[in-house]
């Protein structure tokens, strides 16, 4: 058994005792190697529960989310421990971060907990959302309460879960890209920055030559260095976020294939079915019809 189907029974065994999704976001192609069927819904994943697709039906709160999503980064790299975070919509989401060599790698995440919702943001909310007040309350009153013995258990879960992605990370052929005399190099920031950018901005209609000019360094040379030390191109992971936006709108989502071609980034959806089906081997219709 590899590491990572170890990694996947604790995922497992904790949605089914728990009733709750276990999401791990990597950074960096950590899990990249890894079996594409095996990854789905733990990878890279999306919150379902209810009241957060209710939020996310808006694309503006949906771009809310994102942002303050990188904020909270930086705060976990200040004070990586675990923790319970509150996102403004009133969701409250524990919090693992793995940290490797100074490195914020992977975010070890399980949400659908109740937080403090102010009255001023949940009238907010229903009218961007355009659900009666009434309605988006109940949505929100439906999720877990936090605990003492929930925070305890969902430790015993997740702390093997982060050690066993420490495993991999140190496995993995990425590892020159963390290793202790590369992590802190000029070059490897380079790609570090790019990721970044490419994770916050992937559905702004970005492209290769906008992320090198945010890196302040030429196209070739950018290609250069993801070529060598990360899985995919520049322009290869601008599509590879894209595509699993996509996924997960196709999925759980009402939203039509042009819609969602343009939330994700894609400038028209020919293009957008052309390459979905290029990466999935199937069109996005019949992914959805499959889902």
């Amino acid at each position: 058994m590899t590491t990572f189907e170890v990694l996947k029974q604790y995922a497992d065994r904790l949605s089914a005792d728990m009733e709750l999704d276990l999401i791990i976001s990597d950074r960096y192609g950590i899990f990249e190697k890894e079996n594409a069927s095996n990854k789905k819904g733990i990878i890279n994943g999306w919150h379902n529960n209810p009241y957060c697709l209710a939020i996310k039906s808006n694309e503006k709160l949906w771009k809310h989310c994102v942002a303050l999503k990188k904020y909270r980064d930086k705060k976990l790299l200040e004070n990586p421990t675990p923790n319970w975070h509150i996102c403004y919509c009133g969701v409250a989401e524990y919090v693992v971060p793995v940290i490797f060599n100074k490195t914020l790698i992977v975010e070890i995440s399980v949400t659908g907990f109740k937080g403090e919702l102010p009255l001023k943001i949940a009238n907010i909310l229903s009218k961007r959302t355009n659900l009666p007040f009434d309605e988006l309350k109940a949505l929100h009153n439906d999720l877990k309460i936090i605990t003492e013995d929930i925070t305890k258990k969902l430790d015993a879960y997740l702390m093997p879960i982060k050690e066993l992605t420490l495993k991999i990370a140190e496995e993995t052929k990425e590892e020159y890209f963390f290793s202790s005399d590369n992590a802190n190099s000029i070059s490897v920031q380079y790609v570090k920055q790019g990721l970044d950018f490419i994770n916050n901005n992937f559905n702004k209609g970005i492209n290769a030559t906008s992320v090198a000019k945010h890196c302040n360094v030429s196209l070739s040379y950018l290609q250069h260095l993801f070529s060598q030390y990360h899985s995919r191109g520049v322009s290869h992971e601008i599509l590879y976020q894209r595509i699993e936006m996509a996924c997960y709108m196709l999925k759980n989502t009402k939203a039509t294939v042009r819609e969602i071609a343009l939330k994700c980034g894609f400038n028209n959806v020919d293009y957008f079915s052309v390459a979905f089906k290029k990466a999935l081997g199937i069109t996005p219709l019949k992914y959805r019809n499959k889902s």
